[in-house]
């Protein structure tokens, strides 16, 4: 049943169902009545869902009855992703498959990742953990978590997007243990690093900068993929109404979706400098101006980037400053306004999250000044002219210390 419970020190509503032994659980965004009244609702459809699979399932020990081989289910889910993911989660998926199978075999029967434990209940078979084994040992504990979570994923979309896909309340890949990994602290320049790069540089690249700056844009947002979408578009930039609109696909389902945000001042006059002297009328802001040095044009002038990372590499290594990346300007930029002082919900405006938690994620990860600060600011003082005293140690406590390190 439904009940508020707490995940990553937030207060949230956890539906849970369970039927003959088989479970769903699922998190809503938090405790609001909202969320109750929709896990209830979910509850009831999930326990018909299952009701009905435990109806309709066959044993788990049937393998040679499933005719779908792991080759089919795979290549039937990359059909329907290529419509529905950005490109780059559709190559993330596209390469654990690639792995999968050729670790696996394609002529496997789905059915085969799944084998009976002693009382009749299943488990994920031998071909499933000796699978992701070789992958944390040829890898690592990140890749293996990946390669779980996307093979999870394609097991739950197998009985709506592939034909004749047995359908199943129990996913191997939930019976998959996590791996222990080694996530590394985001790096965001310093203030001054930033600000001494911006002023090296000038023209469209200093606008380039300011933008990103100023949106805490992802440089999808900004650049052009080559495919179907443009980047930033003048059509996308209101100068009457001082707002840009920024295109993502960092949403559930790839969709393309607008997002406003409010224009400042500052990269109002910027853009509006950029617009009247661009060498060129291109339907992109942002779009190659290199010349050679023999003073003819670049092969690619004229056309809108689609990453521009050399240019900051190198900049930040002209000015003698550790190199950051495009996203780690919007790192910054969210550091900045949490250190502020301005709420959560203003900074996940900024930054575009759908969702609270979120922005509260990527924060934790990013605030350290201010927790330091706040720390140092309650901690009790020392008066002027003392020194902290510690108590000397007698050599038997230093003895007994010892032991104890």
């Amino acid at each position: 049943m439904a009940s508020i419970c707490k995940k990553r020190g937030v207060m949230r509503v956890r539906a849970a169902v369970m039927v003959q032994g088989r479970t769903r659980k699922k998190w809503f965004p938090d405790d609001s009545r909202t969320s109750m009244r929709e896990a209830i609702l979910w509850e009831e459809q999930a326990r018909k869902e299952l009701q009905e699979m435990i109806r309709t399932d066959q044993p788990a020990t049937t393998a040679t009855g499933c005719s779908v081989k792991i080759l089919d289910w795979l290549n039937g889910l990359m059909d329907r992703y290529a419509r529905t993911y950005a490109t780059k989660t559709y190559k993330e998926k596209q390469s654990c498959f690639r792995r999968f199978v050729a670790a696996v075999g394609p002529e496997v029967p789905v059915l085969e990742l799944i084998t009976p434990d002693p009382l009749g209940l299943p488990l994920p078979s031998r071909i499933l953990l000796d699978y992701f084994d070789g992958r944390e040992d040829a890898g690592s504990g990140y890749a293996t978590n990946k390669d779980r979570k996307n093979l999870r994923k394609a097991w739950e979309d197998g009985p709506r997007l592939v034909p004749r896909f047995p359908r199943m309340a129990f996913n191997p890949f939930d019976g998959i243990e996590r791996r222990r990994e080694t996530r590394h602290r985001r790096y965001v320049p310093a203030a001054k690093d930033f600000w001494k790069a911006f002023d090296a540089a000038d023209g469209q690249d200093r606008v380039l900068l300011l933008t990103f700056l100023h949106l805490a844009a992802r440089r999808g947002e900004v650049f052009s993929n080559g495919e179907d979408k443009p980047g930033l578009t003048w059509d996308d930039v209101d100068f009457a109404n001082r707002e840009i609109t920024l295109w993502t696909r960092k949403r559930v389902g790839g969709d393309l979706e607008a997002d406003t945000l409010p224009m400042t001042d500052e990269l109002r006059r910027t853009l509006l400098w950029w617009w009247e002297n661009r060498p060129a009328r291109r339907e992109t802001v942002f779009f190659c101006v290199t010349m050679r040095d023999d003073g003819q044009k670049h092969e690619r002038w004229g056309l809108p980037f689609r990453s521009r990372q050399r240019f900051l590499g190198k900049l930040c290594e002209r000015v003698g400053v550790k190199p950051f990346s495009y996203h780690a300007i919007r790192h910054f930029t969210a550091r900045h306004l949490h250190e502020q002082g301005y709420p959560i919900g203003f900074v996940q405006r900024i930054l575009r999250h759908q969702n609270e938690k979120t922005t509260r994620d990527y924060l934790e990860k990013l605030g350290v000044t201010t927790i330091r600060e706040t720390v140092e600011a309650g901690m009790p003082r020392v008066k002027a002219g003392e020194l902290l005293k510690f108590p000397e140690m007698t050599a038997t406590k230093k003895a007994s210390g010892s032991d104890n390190s």
